[in-house]
């Protein structure tokens, strides 16, 4: 009696599966189940794209404020480093400076020890996003 009860609760379980699988949408399925590569855009909202020599690059961003003297974000592939006003053509914080002069920049570090991996150099802006 009880392998009756099992047969018959496996088969309107079976029976429920397939008319399940009417609901499935293929489509996403396979897109998660795709072997295709898909590039993320990773650039940061409202900022400016700088190439710098020894193929170097940043972005740049406003950050809004209530004066018109706007602090900016230095963004780096790892990091984002505030740079607060000084005057029109130069951002700094307790690390790095950032000159702009024209529609060249440059970054710096403040300190004495030698650091290439903040030293930009010929940065010009690409685009803006």
């Amino acid at each position: 009696m009880k392998f009756k009860n099992l047969v018959k609760i496996s088969l309107l379980f079976v029976a429920l599966n397939f008319q399940a699988c009417s609901y499935v949408n293929t489509e996403k399925i396979g897109r998660v189940l795709s072997t295709d590569y898909y590039e993320l855009d990773t650039t940061p909202k409202d900022s400016t794209l700088y190439l710098c020599e020894e193929n170097k690059e940043f972005y740049l961003r406003e950050i809004p404020g209530v004066d018109e003297k706007n602090d900016k974000w230095l963004i780096l592939k790892n990091m984002e480093y505030r740079l607060n006003y000084i005057d029109d053509a130069t951002y700094q914080n307790d690390m790095l400076i950032l000159k702009l002069s024209n529609s060249e920049a440059s970054v710096k570090t403040l300190t004495e020890q030698d650091n290439n991996d903040f030293v930009f150099t010929n940065c010009n802006p690409v685009r803006s996003k």
